[in-house]
Formats: structure tokens, C-alpha cells, sequence
């Protein structure tokens, strides 16, 4: 369900827009900021639809992964709209979909406040700032928090991919922002835990979800 909503500059076939952000500017540029969010406003609607949702299960598939970006939980501006329950209303159609289909969902956070990456993928600043910033970890949160208390008990749902590779490898001092990846987790799990017990937290490694050495407290089977 990648690009629907968090738009990515490979998906469009773009060599230098590569994050939403970049995206944006180009096309607002171009057609002006009412275009372009009219645009946007369609995309949201018309990019994934129900009979979508019906060829995926006809292939054979079992359940869908669908990435999607802070910003439709909170009142910044993103893809036309600035309404913190915007995230809800796209979500609940798709799963609505889902649930008539027998396709299972997992919700995952793609593009994290301050950015999780410090690459495109994240319509980050070049740098993962979630890990330096306090205010975008208590955001970050207490958006796992709402998210969790209005899915709590939809069995549609498999669970929460709470970050989308975290921490990319060419950072210098990639070793040290490792260290912060696991608090970060925590707090986010005891946002979730406060109001649904029942779904999976998934939890990603740094470096491209890959280095699963950063976590010291949790107990992984590393075989």
C-alpha cells in the first residue's frame, strides 16, 4: 500500500522529488497551492479502492501492510488537509474493505515526527531528529496512543509496525542515535498498552530494520 499515504518521488518515477515534502513543492511550483491540493484530495480517495482491495485477495494474498505518515493524526498540513482525525477516516474505509474481503491489515508508521530514517522514505530533513527531540517522541507516542485506542478491539487488524527502518547506516554517529531507538519504542508501547492488549507490536531493528543488537532490555530469539 506503499505511496497512498506517504507519496514517494520512486513511485511517481521522480528523479529529484523524492519525499512528499520535495513532491509537494514541485507540484505547488508548477499548478499552484489550490491545484495541488485538489490533487492530492483525489489522490487519497481514488488511489486505493475497494475493488483494489478485492484484487489483492483474488491473487491469493492474506493480509496488506499500509504505510502512512504522522501528520494525517495531527493538525499540520499534509496532502491538502490539516484535520488530525483525517488518518482515521482513510484508514476505517480501507479496513472496512479488509474485514469484507478476509484480508488482515498491519498499520505501520512510515514517516515518524522529526523523521525515524534521515532519508526520503521518512519526508525527513536528512537526519532522524525523532531521536533528539523530546517533543516529537511525546508526538510520536501519543499518536500510537489514539491509534491504538480507536483500533483496540478491531480483530481486522494484525497489529502496529511502529517505525518503518529506523536509523539509516550511513550516519557517523549511527552507534550513538542506536542507543536511543529502544526508549523510543518503550514509550510508544506504554502509549499503546494503556487501551489495547490485544494486537502485535512490531518492532524494527536500526539500520534498514536489520540490527536487532540495539536492544538490550527485550529478550529476541537472534538464531
Amino acid at each position: 500500500m506503499g505511496n497512498w499515504l506517504n507519496p514517494e518521488g520512486y513511485m511517481f518515477l521522480f528523479d529529484n522529488a523524492s519525499s512528499y515534502r520535495l513532491i509537494d513543492q514541485a507540484l505547488k511550483e508548477l499548478v499552484g497551492t489550490d491545484r495541488t491540493n485538489s490533487f492530492w484530495h483525489e489522490f487519497q480517495d481514488q488511489y486505493i479502492t475497494q475493488k483494489d482491495i478485492q484484487y489483492i485477495r483474488k491473487t491469493g494474498m492474506n493480509s496488506i501492510r499500509i504505510p502512512f505518515h504522522y501528520k494525517l493524526f495531527t493538525n499540520e498540513d499534509y496532502m491538502g488537509f490539516n484535520d488530525s482525525n483525517r488518518g482515521f477516516e482513510l484508514l476505517d474505509k480501507v479496513i472496512k474493505w479488509c474485514k469484507v474481503e478476509g484480508l488482515y491489515v498491519i498499520l505501520d508508521m512510515h514517516d515518524a515526527p522529526g523523521g525515524q530514517t534521515g532519508d526520503n522514505i521518512d519526508d525527513s530533513y536528512g537526519y532522524p531528529w525523532l531521536f533528539e527531540n523530546e517533543n516529537d517522541q511525546a508526538l510520536y507516542a501519543s499518536i500510537w496512543g489514539r491509534i491504538a485506542k480507536h483500533y483496540a478491539k478491531e480483530t481486522t487488524i494484525i497489529g502496529y509496525d511502529l517505525l518503518n527502518e529506523p536509523i539509516a547506516h550511513y550516519f557517523g554517529n549511527k552507534d550513538e542515535i542506536n542507543k536511543k531507538l529502544e526508549l523510543v519504542y518503550k514509550k510508544s508501547v506504554s502509549a499503546i498498552r494503556q487501551y489495547d492488549k490485544n494486537h502485535i507490536v512490531m518492532l524494527g531493528g536500526a539500520q534498514w530494520d536489520g540490527n536487532f543488537a540495539v536492544f538490550t532490555d527485550w529478550h529476541f530469539d537472534k538464531r
